[in-house]
Protein backbone atom coordinates (compact mmCIF):
# COMPACT_ATOMS: atom_id res chain seq x y z
CA UNK A 1 0.00 0.00 0.00
CA UNK A 2 1.70 3.18 -0.83
CA UNK A 3 1.17 6.91 0.49
CA UNK A 4 -0.87 7.64 -2.51
CA UNK A 5 -3.14 5.06 -2.19
CA UNK A 6 -3.58 5.24 1.39
CA UNK A 7 -4.60 9.34 1.85
CA UNK A 8 -7.62 8.81 -0.16
CA UNK A 9 -8.66 5.96 1.72
CA UNK A 10 -8.17 8.16 5.17
CA UNK A 11 -10.05 11.27 3.74
CA UNK A 12 -13.06 8.77 2.32
CA UNK A 13 -13.64 7.27 5.58
CA UNK A 14 -12.49 9.61 8.19
CA UNK A 15 -10.18 7.19 10.14
CA UNK A 16 -7.30 8.01 12.15
CA UNK A 17 -4.43 6.34 12.91
CA UNK A 18 -3.25 6.43 16.29
CA UNK A 19 -0.03 5.56 17.87
CA UNK A 20 1.21 1.32 17.35
CA UNK A 21 -0.18 -0.86 20.17
CA UNK A 22 3.19 -2.95 21.12
CA UNK A 23 0.71 -5.87 22.17
CA UNK A 24 -0.92 -6.69 19.19
CA UNK A 25 0.15 -8.87 16.40
CA UNK A 26 1.27 -7.63 12.62
CA UNK A 27 -1.52 -7.11 10.34
CA UNK A 28 -4.41 -7.33 13.06
CA UNK A 29 -6.95 -5.04 12.80
CA UNK A 30 -9.10 -3.77 15.88
CA UNK A 31 -12.50 -2.07 16.39
CA UNK A 32 -12.82 0.34 18.75
CA UNK A 33 -16.68 0.98 20.11
CA UNK A 34 -15.48 4.48 21.08
CA UNK A 35 -13.28 7.19 20.87
CA UNK A 36 -10.81 8.00 23.16
CA UNK A 37 -11.68 11.55 25.05
CA UNK A 38 -9.43 12.97 27.40
CA UNK A 39 -10.64 13.39 30.90
CA UNK A 40 -12.32 16.36 31.68
CA UNK A 41 -14.38 18.07 34.82
CA UNK A 42 -17.19 20.13 35.62
CA UNK A 43 -17.78 22.81 38.48
CA UNK A 44 -20.16 20.44 40.67
CA UNK A 45 -17.47 17.61 40.44
CA UNK A 46 -14.67 19.83 41.77
CA UNK A 47 -17.03 21.54 45.18
CA UNK A 48 -18.68 18.21 45.79
CA UNK A 49 -15.06 16.14 46.19
CA UNK A 50 -13.73 19.52 47.66
CA UNK A 51 -16.28 19.11 50.76
CA UNK A 52 -16.57 22.19 52.89
CA UNK A 53 -13.22 23.50 53.30
CA UNK A 54 -11.51 26.89 53.92
CA UNK A 55 -12.42 28.61 50.64
CA UNK A 56 -15.99 27.44 51.63
CA UNK A 57 -15.67 28.76 55.09
CA UNK A 58 -13.72 32.48 53.99
CA UNK A 59 -16.76 32.35 51.30
CA UNK A 60 -19.17 31.82 54.14
CA UNK A 61 -17.68 34.56 56.84
CA UNK A 62 -18.13 37.05 53.79
CA UNK A 63 -21.74 36.15 52.62
CA UNK A 64 -22.79 36.10 56.32
CA UNK A 65 -21.16 39.26 57.11
CA UNK A 66 -23.04 40.50 54.15
CA UNK A 67 -26.76 39.70 54.61
CA UNK A 68 -26.23 40.89 58.44
CA UNK A 69 -25.32 43.96 56.96
CA UNK A 70 -28.33 44.35 54.74
CA UNK A 71 -30.52 42.95 57.75
CA UNK A 72 -29.16 45.80 60.04
CA UNK A 73 -29.98 48.29 56.71
CA UNK A 74 -33.33 46.87 56.29
CA UNK A 75 -35.10 46.14 59.82
CA UNK A 76 -33.92 49.69 60.72
CA UNK A 77 -36.92 50.96 58.88
CA UNK A 78 -39.52 49.11 61.41
CA UNK A 79 -37.84 51.76 64.35
CA UNK A 80 -37.35 54.96 62.06
CA UNK A 81 -41.45 55.72 61.68
CA UNK A 82 -41.80 55.75 65.40
CA UNK A 83 -38.35 58.01 65.56
CA UNK A 84 -39.36 60.86 62.98
CA UNK A 85 -42.76 60.64 64.53
CA UNK A 86 -41.93 61.66 67.77
CA UNK A 87 -39.53 64.54 66.03
CA UNK A 88 -40.62 65.52 62.69
CA UNK A 89 -44.31 64.76 63.93
CA UNK A 90 -44.66 63.20 60.48
CA UNK A 91 -48.48 61.11 60.29
CA UNK A 92 -49.28 57.45 60.22
CA UNK A 93 -49.37 57.82 56.28
CA UNK A 94 -46.27 58.79 56.18
CA UNK A 95 -45.13 56.21 58.11
CA UNK A 96 -46.54 53.66 55.93
CA UNK A 97 -45.34 55.37 52.81
CA UNK A 98 -41.35 55.17 53.86
CA UNK A 99 -41.75 51.31 54.38
CA UNK A 100 -43.64 51.18 50.96
CA UNK A 101 -41.17 52.94 48.92
CA UNK A 102 -38.73 50.88 49.96
CA UNK A 103 -40.13 48.00 49.28
CA UNK A 104 -41.94 48.86 45.99
CA UNK A 105 -37.91 50.05 44.71
CA UNK A 106 -37.19 46.50 46.11
CA UNK A 107 -39.77 44.85 43.65
CA UNK A 108 -38.27 47.22 40.84
CA UNK A 109 -34.90 46.50 40.98
CA UNK A 110 -35.19 42.55 42.29
CA UNK A 111 -35.44 41.33 38.51
CA UNK A 112 -33.20 43.99 37.00
CA UNK A 113 -30.10 42.99 39.28
CA UNK A 114 -30.65 39.48 38.24
CA UNK A 115 -30.33 39.86 34.76
CA UNK A 116 -27.54 42.58 35.11
CA UNK A 117 -25.68 40.30 37.24
CA UNK A 118 -26.26 37.34 34.89
CA UNK A 119 -24.83 39.25 32.33
CA UNK A 120 -22.12 41.72 33.88
CA UNK A 121 -21.21 38.87 36.95
CA UNK A 122 -22.30 38.03 40.05
CA UNK A 123 -19.07 39.93 42.07
CA UNK A 124 -19.14 43.27 39.95
CA UNK A 125 -23.13 43.77 40.96
CA UNK A 126 -22.62 42.65 44.45
CA UNK A 127 -19.64 45.28 45.05
CA UNK A 128 -21.47 48.22 42.82
CA UNK A 129 -25.00 47.85 44.36
CA UNK A 130 -23.09 47.74 48.12
CA UNK A 131 -21.42 51.07 47.24
CA UNK A 132 -24.41 53.02 46.58
CA UNK A 133 -26.75 51.73 49.31
CA UNK A 134 -23.54 53.06 51.72
CA UNK A 135 -23.79 56.41 49.88
CA UNK A 136 -27.59 56.29 50.54
CA UNK A 137 -27.31 55.48 53.99
CA UNK A 138 -25.25 57.95 55.17
CA UNK A 139 -27.46 60.50 52.93
CA UNK A 140 -30.17 59.83 54.85
CA UNK A 141 -28.09 60.61 58.13
CA UNK A 142 -28.01 63.87 56.37
CA UNK A 143 -31.37 64.21 55.33
CA UNK A 144 -33.19 67.55 55.98
CA UNK A 145 -36.85 66.88 55.62
CA UNK A 146 -38.91 63.37 55.28
CA UNK A 147 -39.48 64.48 51.40
CA UNK A 148 -35.26 63.55 50.78
CA UNK A 149 -35.45 60.56 53.39
CA UNK A 150 -38.37 59.08 50.99
CA UNK A 151 -36.09 60.07 48.15
CA UNK A 152 -32.69 58.17 49.46
CA UNK A 153 -34.83 55.33 50.82
CA UNK A 154 -36.30 53.92 47.50
CA UNK A 155 -33.09 54.62 45.85
CA UNK A 156 -31.66 52.72 48.43
CA UNK A 157 -34.66 49.72 48.26
CA UNK A 158 -33.82 49.83 44.32
CA UNK A 159 -29.96 48.45 45.02
CA UNK A 160 -31.05 46.21 48.12
CA UNK A 161 -31.21 42.83 46.38
CA UNK A 162 -28.31 43.69 44.10
CA UNK A 163 -26.25 42.94 47.69
CA UNK A 164 -28.37 39.63 47.73
CA UNK A 165 -26.67 38.05 44.73
CA UNK A 166 -24.26 37.04 47.77
CA UNK A 167 -26.34 34.60 48.54
CA UNK A 168 -26.94 32.91 44.91
CA UNK A 169 -22.97 32.93 44.78
CA UNK A 170 -22.68 31.52 47.71
CA UNK A 171 -25.01 28.40 46.76
CA UNK A 172 -23.11 28.09 43.75
CA UNK A 173 -19.82 27.24 45.87
CA UNK A 174 -22.05 24.72 48.38
CA UNK A 175 -21.29 21.13 48.27
CA UNK A 176 -24.24 19.00 47.37
CA UNK A 177 -24.43 17.53 51.27
CA UNK A 178 -23.40 20.59 52.90
CA UNK A 179 -26.20 22.90 50.69
CA UNK A 180 -29.23 22.83 52.86
CA UNK A 181 -28.31 23.04 56.32
CA UNK A 182 -25.31 25.92 55.44
CA UNK A 183 -27.68 27.92 53.58
CA UNK A 184 -29.57 27.61 56.44
CA UNK A 185 -26.76 28.57 58.90
CA UNK A 186 -26.22 31.53 56.15
CA UNK A 187 -30.25 32.66 56.15
CA UNK A 188 -29.96 32.97 60.09
CA UNK A 189 -27.48 35.77 60.25
CA UNK A 190 -30.27 37.98 59.04
CA UNK A 191 -31.91 37.52 62.29
CA UNK A 192 -28.27 38.82 63.90
CA UNK A 193 -28.63 41.55 61.62
CA UNK A 194 -32.14 42.43 63.30
CA UNK A 195 -30.80 41.69 66.97
CA UNK A 196 -27.68 43.94 66.14
CA UNK A 197 -29.51 47.08 64.77
CA UNK A 198 -32.23 46.81 67.98
CA UNK A 199 -29.75 46.63 70.21
CA UNK A 200 -28.27 50.01 68.21
CA UNK A 201 -31.36 51.89 69.17
CA UNK A 202 -32.03 51.02 72.38
CA UNK A 203 -28.41 52.19 73.40
CA UNK A 204 -28.34 55.06 71.22
CA UNK A 205 -31.60 56.61 71.96
CA UNK A 206 -31.49 55.61 75.20
CA UNK A 207 -28.14 57.83 75.86
CA UNK A 208 -28.03 60.32 72.87
CA UNK A 209 -31.68 60.31 71.81
CA UNK A 210 -30.33 60.42 67.93
CA UNK A 211 -31.83 58.58 65.59
CA UNK A 212 -28.93 59.65 62.95
CA UNK A 213 -26.71 58.29 64.76
CA UNK A 214 -28.81 55.05 64.76
CA UNK A 215 -29.00 55.19 61.09
CA UNK A 216 -25.17 56.18 60.75
CA UNK A 217 -23.92 53.16 62.87
CA UNK A 218 -26.49 50.67 60.94
CA UNK A 219 -24.93 51.57 57.78
CA UNK A 220 -21.19 51.03 59.11
CA UNK A 221 -21.49 46.93 58.55
CA UNK A 222 -21.88 47.47 55.24
CA UNK A 223 -19.35 49.81 54.69
CA UNK A 224 -16.95 46.83 56.09
CA UNK A 225 -18.68 44.75 53.90
CA UNK A 226 -18.08 46.96 51.20
CA UNK A 227 -13.80 46.76 52.08
CA UNK A 228 -14.00 43.18 52.26
CA UNK A 229 -15.77 42.32 49.22
CA UNK A 230 -12.59 42.50 46.81
CA UNK A 231 -11.56 38.76 48.41
CA UNK A 232 -14.92 37.27 47.55
CA UNK A 233 -14.87 34.88 44.03
CA UNK A 234 -16.61 35.61 40.95
CA UNK A 235 -19.56 33.01 40.15
CA UNK A 236 -17.31 29.86 37.95
CA UNK A 237 -20.62 29.03 36.40
CA UNK A 238 -20.94 32.78 35.34
CA UNK A 239 -17.41 32.84 33.58
CA UNK A 240 -18.12 29.32 32.01
CA UNK A 241 -21.32 30.89 29.90
CA UNK A 242 -19.82 34.16 29.01
CA UNK A 243 -16.71 32.16 27.37
CA UNK A 244 -13.43 33.21 30.45
CA UNK A 245 -12.24 29.08 30.57
CA UNK A 246 -9.02 30.05 31.93
CA UNK A 247 -10.28 32.29 34.68
CA UNK A 248 -13.07 29.59 35.56
CA UNK A 249 -10.40 27.23 35.89
CA UNK A 250 -7.92 29.44 37.83
CA UNK A 251 -10.65 29.87 40.65
CA UNK A 252 -11.82 26.55 40.58
CA UNK A 253 -7.80 25.24 41.04
CA UNK A 254 -7.73 27.84 43.49
CA UNK A 255 -10.62 26.54 45.28
CA UNK A 256 -9.15 23.24 45.00
CA UNK A 257 -5.96 23.95 46.42
CA UNK A 258 -7.26 25.68 48.87
CA UNK A 259 -9.56 22.10 50.19
CA UNK A 260 -6.42 20.51 50.30
CA UNK A 261 -7.65 18.36 47.19
CA UNK A 262 -5.29 17.53 44.21
CA UNK A 263 -5.60 19.88 40.82
CA UNK A 264 -8.73 18.50 38.60
CA UNK A 265 -7.24 16.62 35.13
CA UNK A 266 -8.29 17.26 32.37
CA UNK A 267 -9.88 20.19 30.96
CA UNK A 268 -13.17 22.01 32.49
CA UNK A 269 -16.80 21.27 30.65
CA UNK A 270 -18.23 24.25 29.28
CA UNK A 271 -22.30 24.05 29.80
CA UNK A 272 -24.12 24.76 26.59
CA UNK A 273 -25.47 28.52 25.94
CA UNK A 274 -28.75 27.95 26.58
CA UNK A 275 -30.05 32.08 26.62
CA UNK A 276 -33.06 31.36 24.69
CA UNK A 277 -34.23 28.43 27.16
CA UNK A 278 -33.59 30.20 29.81
CA UNK A 279 -35.17 33.65 29.03
CA UNK A 280 -38.72 34.67 30.90
CA UNK A 281 -41.13 33.42 28.44
CA UNK A 282 -39.39 30.33 27.86
CA UNK A 283 -39.54 29.68 31.92
CA UNK A 284 -43.08 30.25 32.07
CA UNK A 285 -43.83 28.27 29.31
CA UNK A 286 -41.58 25.16 30.09
CA UNK A 287 -42.39 24.96 34.09
CA UNK A 288 -45.66 27.57 34.10
CA UNK A 289 -46.75 24.93 37.26
CA UNK A 290 -43.47 25.49 38.94
CA UNK A 291 -43.22 29.10 38.51
CA UNK A 292 -46.37 30.54 39.29
CA UNK A 293 -46.74 28.34 42.70
CA UNK A 294 -43.22 29.65 43.33
CA UNK A 295 -44.06 33.00 42.93
CA UNK A 296 -47.47 32.73 44.87
CA UNK A 297 -45.63 31.40 47.95
CA UNK A 298 -42.84 33.50 47.74
CA UNK A 299 -45.77 36.14 48.14
CA UNK A 300 -47.26 34.81 50.67
CA UNK A 301 -44.56 34.10 52.73
CA UNK A 302 -42.81 37.62 52.49
CA UNK A 303 -46.04 39.25 52.93
CA UNK A 304 -46.70 37.32 56.33
CA UNK A 305 -43.17 38.08 57.51
CA UNK A 306 -43.17 41.66 56.94
CA UNK A 307 -46.75 42.50 58.08
CA UNK A 308 -45.42 40.52 61.23
CA UNK A 309 -42.30 42.37 61.66
CA UNK A 310 -43.74 45.88 60.47
CA UNK A 311 -46.87 46.23 62.04
CA UNK A 312 -45.71 44.71 65.51
CA UNK A 313 -42.80 46.77 65.96
CA UNK A 314 -42.12 45.11 69.57
CA UNK A 315 -41.55 41.74 68.35
CA UNK A 316 -38.04 43.19 67.01
CA UNK A 317 -37.01 43.42 70.46
CA UNK A 318 -37.36 39.33 70.42
CA UNK A 319 -34.68 39.02 67.43
CA UNK A 320 -33.41 36.05 68.78
CA UNK A 321 -36.27 34.03 67.68
CA UNK A 322 -35.54 34.32 63.77
CA UNK A 323 -32.04 32.64 64.90
CA UNK A 324 -33.58 29.85 67.26
CA UNK A 325 -36.28 28.84 64.69
CA UNK A 326 -33.50 28.82 61.59
CA UNK A 327 -31.19 26.56 63.96
CA UNK A 328 -34.71 24.10 64.44
CA UNK A 329 -34.67 24.64 60.53
CA UNK A 330 -31.16 23.31 60.29
CA UNK A 331 -31.74 20.47 62.29
CA UNK A 332 -34.79 19.14 60.43
CA UNK A 333 -34.19 20.27 56.87
CA UNK A 334 -32.39 16.90 55.98
CA UNK A 335 -34.79 14.82 58.35
CA UNK A 336 -37.94 16.21 56.94
CA UNK A 337 -37.33 17.23 53.19
CA UNK A 338 -38.00 21.24 52.09
CA UNK A 339 -41.69 21.31 51.14
CA UNK A 340 -42.72 19.29 54.52
CA UNK A 341 -40.76 22.04 56.95
CA UNK A 342 -42.40 24.36 55.07
CA UNK A 343 -45.70 23.43 55.77
CA UNK A 344 -45.12 22.53 59.51
CA UNK A 345 -44.04 26.07 59.29
CA UNK A 346 -46.41 27.60 57.80
CA UNK A 347 -48.94 25.32 60.11
CA UNK A 348 -47.12 26.95 63.62
CA UNK A 349 -47.87 30.63 61.90
CA UNK A 350 -51.34 29.82 61.37
CA UNK A 351 -52.20 28.80 64.78
CA UNK A 352 -50.04 31.47 67.01
CA UNK A 353 -52.20 34.17 64.45
CA UNK A 354 -55.22 32.85 64.61
CA UNK A 355 -55.26 32.54 68.22
CA UNK A 356 -54.45 36.42 68.76
CA UNK A 357 -58.08 36.88 67.66
CA UNK A 358 -59.17 35.33 71.31
CA UNK A 359 -60.13 38.22 73.54
CA UNK A 360 -59.30 38.17 77.60
CA UNK A 361 -56.64 36.21 77.83
CA UNK A 362 -53.43 37.47 80.02
CA UNK A 363 -51.67 40.57 78.30
CA UNK A 364 -48.30 38.31 77.67
CA UNK A 365 -49.58 35.82 75.90
CA UNK A 366 -50.29 38.15 72.35
CA UNK A 367 -46.53 39.32 73.02
CA UNK A 368 -46.03 35.16 73.12
CA UNK A 369 -47.83 34.55 70.12
CA UNK A 370 -46.57 37.16 67.98
CA UNK A 371 -42.98 35.89 69.41
CA UNK A 372 -44.04 32.23 67.59
CA UNK A 373 -45.52 33.76 64.96
CA UNK A 374 -42.38 36.19 63.71
CA UNK A 375 -39.81 32.85 64.48
CA UNK A 376 -42.35 29.94 62.10
CA UNK A 377 -42.07 32.43 59.11
CA UNK A 378 -38.32 33.37 59.46
CA UNK A 379 -37.83 29.79 59.35
CA UNK A 380 -39.79 29.06 56.55
CA UNK A 381 -38.26 31.72 54.50
CA UNK A 382 -35.39 30.56 55.14
CA UNK A 383 -36.08 26.97 53.86
CA UNK A 384 -38.03 28.65 51.32
CA UNK A 385 -34.54 30.00 49.77
CA UNK A 386 -32.66 27.12 49.78
CA UNK A 387 -35.49 25.15 48.01
CA UNK A 388 -35.92 27.85 45.19
CA UNK A 389 -32.08 27.90 44.89
CA UNK A 390 -31.61 24.19 44.66
CA UNK A 391 -35.15 24.38 41.94
CA UNK A 392 -32.74 26.53 39.67
CA UNK A 393 -29.62 25.32 39.90
CA UNK A 394 -31.06 21.24 39.48
CA UNK A 395 -33.07 22.51 36.07
CA UNK A 396 -30.06 24.35 34.74
CA UNK A 397 -27.90 21.13 35.44
CA UNK A 398 -31.06 18.58 33.46
CA UNK A 399 -30.72 20.71 30.52
CA UNK A 400 -27.03 20.88 30.35
CA UNK A 401 -25.93 17.42 30.80
CA UNK A 402 -27.43 15.93 27.66
CA UNK A 403 -24.71 18.47 25.78
CA UNK A 404 -22.23 18.53 28.06
CA UNK A 405 -20.61 15.30 26.64
CA UNK A 406 -21.20 16.27 23.18
CA UNK A 407 -19.37 19.59 23.77
CA UNK A 408 -16.22 18.13 25.61
CA UNK A 409 -15.59 15.60 22.43
CA UNK A 410 -16.12 18.24 20.04
CA UNK A 411 -13.76 20.54 22.06
CA UNK A 412 -10.64 17.58 21.54
CA UNK A 413 -11.64 16.61 18.17
CA UNK A 414 -12.69 19.35 15.93
CA UNK A 415 -12.47 17.90 12.95
CA UNK A 416 -15.08 14.89 13.76
CA UNK A 417 -18.18 14.79 12.19
CA UNK A 418 -21.45 15.90 13.86
CA UNK A 419 -21.98 13.86 16.69
CA UNK A 420 -25.51 13.33 16.81
CA UNK A 421 -25.00 11.02 14.71
CA UNK A 422 -23.62 7.49 16.20
CA UNK A 423 -19.87 7.32 15.66
CA UNK A 424 -19.13 3.78 13.77
CA UNK A 425 -15.62 3.19 15.01
CA UNK A 426 -11.72 4.02 14.62
CA UNK A 427 -9.76 0.91 13.02
CA UNK A 428 -6.34 0.61 13.63
CA UNK A 429 -3.93 -1.37 11.26
CA UNK A 430 -0.62 -2.36 12.81
CA UNK A 431 2.32 -3.06 9.77
CA UNK A 432 5.49 -5.02 10.09
CA UNK A 433 8.79 -2.48 9.96
CA UNK A 434 9.15 -3.30 5.95
CA UNK A 435 5.68 -2.52 5.29
CA UNK A 436 5.82 0.84 7.33
CA UNK A 437 9.16 1.52 4.77
CA UNK A 438 6.94 1.20 1.81
CA UNK A 439 4.67 3.29 3.02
Amino acid sequence: MTSMSLAPLLERHRLYLLPPIPSLEKGELVLESSLSVPESYTCEEVVNAGGFGKFQWKLTFLSCFAWMAESCELMVLSLLGRFLACEWKITSFQIALLTSVVFLAMGVGSPIWGKTADKYGRKKVVIGTTGIIVLCGILTVLAPSIGWIFAFRGILGFFMHGVSGIMVLYMEYLPTKFRGKYTLFFFGFWGVGSILVTVIAMVVMTTKNSWRLVLFISVIPMVFFLILSKWCPESARYMLTHGKVKEAEDTIIKMAEENGISRPAGKLQIPSDNTERNSFISLIKEGKQLFFCLIYLWFSILFLYYGIVLLAPEVISHGGLPIKSVFFAWLLVETLGRRRLMFMFLCFYSVSVMMLLIDKVPPAIPHILLFVARGSIAGCEGVCVLYTNEIDQESAEDTNQSQEKDNTVRSSHPDLPDLKEEAVGIYLVVFDTQDEESL
